[in-house]
């Protein structure tokens, strides 16, 4: 049957515009918004059966995650090879980085955001010291 969508699927929504869901690592993703003919929810969906072929899929919910989730999941899934490494990473995440982007979502952290937090850990402020160059270089990494 030419022209039948076997990825995702499209739905009439009561407000006449078109909705595009499809399945991928098991969860249900829905497009980000919805559109106004059937047609361009279905390139939509065929732009992302594409990029999910191509490896460049991206997850639209994953800027949602706060800095904390994303770097706890990363740390467990770290190897270290140095027995204090895990400990000293986990020090610098508590004491140098979550206070800052720790409960933010990845999607709101800019970079002048960064800057200005290395600027602080850099020179100080009324309630933090600074910290030496190569300690900055070493919780910027």
């Amino acid at each position: 049957m030419a022209g039948r969508r076997t990825f995702g699927t499209t739905r009439k929504l009561p407000s006449g515009r078109w909705q595009a869901s499809y399945w991928n690592e098991g969860l249900r993703h829905t497009a980000p918004s919805t559109f106004m003919a059937k047609a361009d929810a279905n390139a939509y969906l065929a732009n992302v059966e594409t990029d999910l072929g191509r490896g460049e899929w991206i997850d639209p919910n994953a800027g949602k995650v706060t800095f904390r989730q994303y770097a706890e999941r990363w740390r467990a899934n770290q190897i270290h090879h140095r027995g204090g490494a895990a400990s000293q990473i986990e020090t610098n995440l508590r004491r140098h980085v979550y206070p800052f982007f720790g409960d933010r979502s990845l999607q709101a952290i800019r970079p002048s955001d960064i800057q200005a937090w290395v600027k602080v850990l850099s020179e100080g402020n009324q309630s933090r010291k600074a910290l030496a160059p190569a300690t900055v270089e070493v919780v910027f990494a």
